[in-house]
């Protein structure tokens, strides 16, 4: 075999150095402790979405100015449809009906549509202030959650002059409250201490679920399932026969039971937590789930789900985290994500044989 010449041994060492650097790029970049894959997932309304906008907040570039367009006609939407489903929703919770005077704008509102906002703003506005003082609306608003009506809607309702005005600019409390259903599958890619924080969020309506099966595919780092502790009490959008907690329940089983699973730890948003003082004082989750023996009391609901979840994580052999968690609360959140940041890399550590 022929000597190579100085130059040609310079050449072949530059040669071999560029594809050690591709390699240990790649690895870098398919390794998990570099590259982190989060499932979030979820039932609809659990507060999902919420979570992922404090990521942003938190860990992201703040909102686009689409996006603020986005919310701040999904706001205005949630107003107009928030109207709608109440003075519909009358008979559900046994409300009588509107009195003479008030029925005219009754219909006035049910009939209301946002494209006609920019000519009625000011009597609709009107009406809406008007309606919500009537005694009707009050106690319907008692039993919100039997009428579907959202958790946050009726932060908007306090002030419809300011939430509906064209000159209207979503602030970043505003951008928190407002729901805007997941309809597509989006990835997220957040930079947090030197590592690639992936986040999927996908859609929970029931109808859209079937489009999570390719993402239990991938290399996750775990999954993030959220669920609201206030829909004990509440039927699903989709599905009014169906209790939103007993469904969230049975959704995270299957969740849960999925066999690529077992490698990944599974955290677990109790969302809504700061709801279920109100939700316990207005219902008995005895009439909601007949197998609750405790008293009526946050304490012995919080334990009793727990209870569930914790059954079926170690039926399933699931390495299971908790958190009680409030998505609306920058603050807290923050402390909640830097546990599950921790939990996640020290888990991966452990699969590694770091620590």
């Amino acid at each position: 075999m022929a000597r190579l010449t100085p130059v040609e041994r310079r050449a072949m060492r530059d040669k071999h150095k560029t594809i050690e650097k591709y390699l240990l790029d790649e690895a870098k970049r398919n390794d998990p402790q570099q590259h982190l894959n989060i499932l979030l997932l979820g039932p609809a309304d659990s507060g999902k979405s919420t979570v992922l906008k404090q990521m942003h907040i938190l860990h992201g570039q703040g909102f686009p100015e689409e996006y603020m367009d986005m919310c701040k006609t999904a706001i205005q939407q949630n107003i107009i449809d928030g109207i709608k489903q109440l003075l519909l929703g009358f008979k559900i919770v046994g409300v009588s009906h509107l009195s003479r005077e008030n029925e005219k704008s009754g219909k006035y509102l049910i009939g209301f549509s946002r494209d006609r906002l920019q000519n009625e703003y000011t009597k609709y506005c009107q009406e809406v202030s008007m309606m919500l003082e009537t005694l009707p609306c009050k106690k319907a608003l008692r039993k919100a959650e039997l009428i579907g009506i959202q958790d946050t809607v009726q932060f908007f309702w306090s002030k419809p002059q300011h939430y509906l005005s064209p000159g209207f600019v979503p602030t970043q409390e505003d951008i928190l409250m407002c729901r805007m259903p997941t309809e597509h599958i989006t990835d997220n890619i957040f930079d947090i201490h030197n590592k690639k924080w992936h986040i999927i969020d996908v859609a929970g309506h029931r109808d859209k679920r079937s489009r999570w099966a390719p993402y239990f595919e991938k290399r996750l780092a775990t999954v993030i399932y959220v669920l609201s502790a206030a829909s004990f009490c509440q039927t699903m959008e989709e599905d009014p026969n169906t209790n939103r907690l007993q469904d969230a329940l049975k959704l995270y089983e299957s969740v849960a039971s999925n066999q690529i699973l077992q490698l990944t730890t599974m955290v677990v948003f109790f969302n809504k937590y700061d709801l279920i003082e109100d939700k316990l004082s207005k219902h008995q989750i005895k009439d909601f789930f007949p197998d609750f023996e405790a008293p009526n009391e946050r304490k012995q609901y919080l334990k009793f789900v727990d209870t569930k979840l914790e059954h079926i994580a170690s039926k399933r052999k699931l390495m299971l985290f908790k958190h009680k968690t409030t998505a609306i609360d920058t603050e807290l959140m923050a402390k909640v994500i830097r546990s599950v940041q921790e939990s996640v890399l020290r888990q991966l550590s452990r699969d590694v044989g770091v620590c």
